[in-house]
């Protein structure tokens, strides 16, 4: 058997959205649990063993007391403690499990599960596996000591003053002698990505796996899974003990923010859906022969369709970051009593912050420049002097956006600045007036691909949060130099021109360093931080404008 094959092999690397399986809530290593798991699935009767392996987690638990399950992680070979440092693409994660029957009675097993897997928790929502390794050779019975290349696990039993009180290996008859302990060695090499099939969107930062983190929205996990499974008249294929032991992973690669700009906006696809309907409509008012014809076509999501040029071409350029502050929600001209404010960055794309060595102790300023453009309300549009600044403020914040399906379209500035929510909902509202033609479509199989797009947009959510407030360099409130541009009804519309930078100092870098900035894009969630400038006027009035930033 070649090293590739002896080597924890890979089963399965699958996106949360390509047919992967939403795991029930079992507890990982509460061993206070019911006997009886209440969530437990149909157990699997006639399937066989690779098959049992891929899908433990549907496997119903019940526990067996007499059982106990030890995982250890071996210490990457820089540590000079026994400490599980993070890991990354290409390393090799070894260790063991040890198998002990502390009963006075047999235990018959059918097989020892042994696998990796990355677990993504979404808010609310159960988790879904999209990475999962098993090592065959780890999961199959036979004693001795399993001839992995370059893993020498005698010398490691060694050097890390293992038990000798375990027999190596799992007994070739699938039974627990009484009052016994087995032990199994387990190799695992962490991919460099995910499979080709991973990503409907063709978007390079969503084959990469996500770096583990705990966040008040969501949870990236890894971790090495340990479960004995037997068998038995009454229950059938079941798992008697359990065991994990979670490892943090940082990914090796990086990818820019601005590839998501491949992906269109909103609007754009809003009307790439509506031109797809319109087709589906056509074809099924034609002949029978036509319709067949045209399910050969095998029409599919239209995130799938963004891989093409022709979807590419007509991406017009980006525009500067900018939002709309006012005092009340009442209409634009005319229903605010102290006008209104926008307000705008200048810049296209995201601020890139580059934390190198030298940054030590010291700080960066990055210049931001801002553009506001005061708008007097109609009462007051021949009546007295602009506003002028009262207070402005700078913070880092965090925004997740998450779909139970793949996201379609790309988050812009008109998303990153929807504080309130009413941009989003126009656009669930846009799609929302389609449902109606989509259950109309006779075809299943378009409808089905149709309703998986609604589906998508219906369940989009946007969640944001502030980390913490920066320091910034500008001019003191109220110092700011205001230009006035007459109207055709003799009113002016003010602007002001804001030179200032933001400061990054050295705390920023230690959070990054310790995986609390740490960027994701998947095709069902994205996570990126941003700059908000906050403004108020002196009349009260109130803006906030964010530009997105990632940590290099």
């Amino acid at each position: 058997m070649t090293y590739s094959q002896r080597m924890s092999t890979p089963i399965s690397i699958s996106c949360v959205l390509n047919g992967t399986t939403i795991l029930p809530e079992y507890p990982i290593d509460d061993t206070s649990s019911p006997q009886v798991s209440p969530l437990a699935p149909p157990y699997f009767e006639k399937n066989s063993l690779f098959e049992l392996l891929y899908e433990v987690q549907l496997i119903r638990r019940i526990w067996n007391p007499t059982v106990n399950l030890v995982l250890r992680i071996f210490p990457k070979p820089t540590s000079e403690k026994f400490e599980i440092l993070p890991y990354t693409n290409g390393e090799v994660i070894t260790g063991y499990v040890d198998v002990e029957n502390k009963g006075s009675v047999e235990v018959p097993f059918k097989a020892l599960s042994v696998s990796l897997m990355g677990l993504l928790k979404l808010n609310h929502n159960r988790p879904k596996r999209f990475l999962h390794l098993i090592d065959l050779v780890a999961s199959s019975s036979g004693t001795g000591v399993d001839n992995y290349v370059d893993v020498d696990f005698e010398l490691l039993s060694e050097k890390y003053h293992l038990s000798a009180d375990s027999k190596i290996g799992l007994p070739s008859d699938h039974i627990l002698q009484p009052r016994s302990k087995y032990r199994k060695f387990f190799v695992f090499q962490l991919p460099y990505s995910l499979l080709e099939d991973t990503c409907e969107h063709g978007i390079a930062s969503h084959f990469t796996l996500p770096p583990t983190t705990l966040k008040k929205f969501s949870e990236v996990k890894y971790s090495v899974l340990a479960s004995l499974i037997v068998k038995s008249l009454k229950y059938g294929f079941h798992v008697s003990a359990l065991q994990d032991r979670p490892f943090r992973f940082v990914p090796q690669f990086s990818f820019p923010v601005d590839l998501e700009s491949l992906m269109p906006d909103s609007d754009t696809y809003r009307q790439q859906f509506l031109t797809k309907l319109e087709s589906i409509e056509k074809l099924e008012v034609a002949e029978t022969s036509k319709i067949e014809a045209a399910t050969k076509m095998q029409y599919s999501s239209l995130c799938t369709k963004l891989k093409l040029a022709c979807c590419l071409s007509s991406q017009a350029s980006p525009g500067r970051y900018e939002s709309i502050g006012r005092c009340t929600k009442k209409s634009v001209f005319g229903g605010s009593s102290s006008g209104v404010l926008l307000a705008s960055i200048d810049r296209v794309n995201q601020m890139e912050i580059r934390l190198s060595d030298s940054f030590l102790g010291s700080f960066m300023a990055v210049p931001l420049n801002l553009e506001l453009q005061y708008i007097p309300p109609f009462s007051s549009k021949r009546q007295g002097p602009h506003p002028a600044i009262k207070s402005m403020s700078v913070s880092l914040e965090i925004l997740e956006s998450q779909s139970l399906g793949v996201i379609p379209f790309k988050i812009d500035h008109c998303l990153l600045n929807d504080f309130e929510g009413v941009y989003l909902e126009k656009i669930k509202s846009g799609f929302k007036a389609l449902t109606s033609r989509v259950e109309a479509v006779k075809c299943q199989s378009f409808k089905t691909e149709l309703d998986n797009d609604l589906g998508a947009v219906d369940s989009l959510t946007i969640y944001r949060e502030k980390i913490l407030g920066l320091k910034f360099e500008s001019l003191a409130p109220g110092h700011e130099i205001w230009s006035g541009y007459p109207q055709d009804d003799g009113s002016s519309h003010w602007t002001s021109h804001i030179q200032s930078s933001v400061v990054f100092d050295s705390s920023i870098r230690d959070m990054y360093l310790e995986g609390k900035l740490d960027a994701i894009q998947m095709c069902n969630m994205n996570r990126m931080y941003l700059v908000n400038v906050a403004l108020v006027l002196s009349n009260g009035l109130k803006a906030n404008v964010c530009v997105p930033v990632k940590f290099v």
